[in-house]
């Protein structure tokens, strides 16, 4: 399960490689995370470019139920 930072992260985050780069993320993380959630330091996301909170460019808000 994904905690809240790393929703953020997510979120937050440019993309340049869209769904296959999202899936390889959540992937890695899956694989070398340790506990039973994933926080937002478990998701080594390329180059951490992080976009600013006024783009167009954003993932849906994730349900967690």
């Amino acid at each position: 399960m994904l905690n809240e930072a790393a929703k953020g992260k997510l979120v937050t985050y440019d993309w340049p490689g869209n769904v296959r780069e999202l899936e390889n993320a959540l992937e890695r993380s899956l694989i070398f995370n340790k506990g039973e959630n994933i926080d937002s330091g478990d998701l080594v996301l390329e180059g951490c470019l992080e976009v600013s909170r006024n783009t167009s460019r954003r993932l849906p808000e994730f349900d967690s139920s």
